[in-house]
């Protein structure tokens, strides 16, 4: 066994770029986070010395040197079970190689199964425990000093801190969207179940256009829809209610014939339910800045702010700075910005315009 080890670490460790300390084991489900690493060095495990071959489906059967993020990872992409016929010992072989490697901490996922019917397909578990039911164990046989003790201690198997960390870097908070006809009640009643708090709701913005007009035909169906967004935010006690003041590029904004009558409507509501409105940056950025002018001194009203949008149509302005008082909400993202960056960067160059103004 030990010569195994040795023999399979010593041939990795003369084609490795670099030595991680993070290890992971790729299983069902999770093979696609291969696409998330900037692999520097990948073997298939038909080429690695004294490896066992992945024979599930899914399982592409890789070992992955690269980066996640700035973190340098060893990763393993497909795993072997001692239902596809190997020992113990052999399924755990690649575990005691990244050992020898240098790999200090490990990262395990599987597909686990539950019985409480809440759960749904996807979702993220942290096992804190497990009871091993296996006829075999891989710690039978002969025991080495090198490879550990004969009986570790099983009272802290999964790292308490490690534990700690992925609850801490993990979300505490939904803002899903409102749709017509979707049973948002139920998720908002499992989000909570879960211990996540519902920051609010986003109104759907399809027809956000129709709330600057002044006719009742194409004007109330969106209004309606506001106010339906409203009344589930009371009844479920959602605190904000995010809106966007428009959609679409192709306009001509005319200050004089701006008209608010909707909008006055629908924060009327909001302020009866003790509802906040939070007008978010999107593309037609003036009625943007004529709603946060128009309810300046309305404690209603707040303001979502979007990064990627900002990177991409309100680059005019900080808006941060502008209404950074009034922000409640932040949406986090580079949406198509870091595109359109790029795009800007190539005019430049070509053309030596200036597009920042």
């Amino acid at each position: 066994m030990l010569k195994k080890i040795e023999e399979t670490a010593c041939y990795l460790k003369a084609k490795m770029p670099f030595m991680p300390k993070v290890g992971i084991v790729l299983g069902t489900g999770l093979g696609e986070l291969a696409k998330e690493i900037k692999i520097e060095t990948e073997f298939s495990y038909t080429d690695i010395p004294n490896f066992p071959i992945s024979t599930v489906e899914g399982h592409s059967g890789k070992l992955i040197i690269g980066y996640l993020g700035e973190v340098q990872v060893l990763a393993m992409q497909g795993r072997f079970h001692y239902y596809e016929g190997y020992s113990m010992q052999e399924v755990t072989f690649p575990i005691r190689v990244m050992k020898a490697l240098g790999v200090e901490i490990l990262l395990l996922s599987n597909a686990a199964g539950g019985m409480n019917p809440e759960f749904e397909i996807g979702e993220l578990m942290i096992i804190n425990d497990h009871i091993n039911t296996f006829p075999e164990h891989p710690l039978r046989g002969k025991n080495y000093n090198e490879l550990g003790t004969r009986f570790p201690d099983m009272s802290k198997a999964y790292d308490p801190e490690l534990i700690a960390k992925a609850k801490e870097i993990g979300f505490d908070a939904i803002s899903p969207e409102w749709i017509e006809g979707e049973d948002l009640a139920k998720a908002v009643d499992a989000a909570r179940e879960y211990g996540l708090i519902v920051q609010s709701l986003h109104a759907p913005f399809k027809n956000a256009k129709a709330m600057w007009s002044s006719d009742e035909e194409l004007c109330n169906p969106a209004k309606t829809e506001l106010l339906k967004v409203l009344d589930d935010c009371k009844a479920w006690n959602v605190p904000i209610v995010v809106v966007h003041p428009w959609k679409g590029f192709n306009y001509e904004f005319d200050a004089s014939k701006l008209y608010f009558q909707n909008f006055d409507e629908v924060i009327a509501r909001a302020e009866e339910y003790g509802i906040t409105v939070a007008f978010e940056n999107v593309e037609g950025e003036e009625y943007f800045f004529a709603l946060m002018e128009h309810y300046k001194n309305n404690h209603t009203v707040g303001f979502c702010w979007d990064s990627g949008h900002e990177m991409c149509y309100n680059r005019s302005q900080d808006l941060l700075a502008k209404y950074g008082d009034r922000l409640v909400m932040t949406h986090l993202n580079d949406n198509v910005g870091q595109f359109l960056v790029i795009f800007e960067f190539l005019l430049h160059s070509f053309f030596c315009t200036d597009f920042s103004e």
